[in-house]
């Protein structure tokens, strides 16, 4: 009973280690620096057109670059 508990433990930790790494190594993890969230939304908006709706300001993205 204990061994088939433990085998599934250490499979799911392996698993764990290696989609981390995966995350880690394609930068995947750069675009949602808040987990479990995404700028405080479950999910991440697939849409560019979000953004532009509210108006550039110049001085503070010249700061920026």
């Amino acid at each position: 009973m204990y061994t088939k508990t433990l085998n599934l433990a250490l499979l799911l930790a392996v698993v764990v280690v290696v989609l981390g790494a995966y995350t880690r190594l394609a930068d995947a993890g750069l675009g949602c620096p808040d987990w479990p969230g995404c700028y405080g939304k479950l999910i991440v908006p697939d849409v560019a057109s979000i953004e532009f709706e509210r108006p550039l300001e110049a001085a503070k993205a010249w700061k920026e670059m």
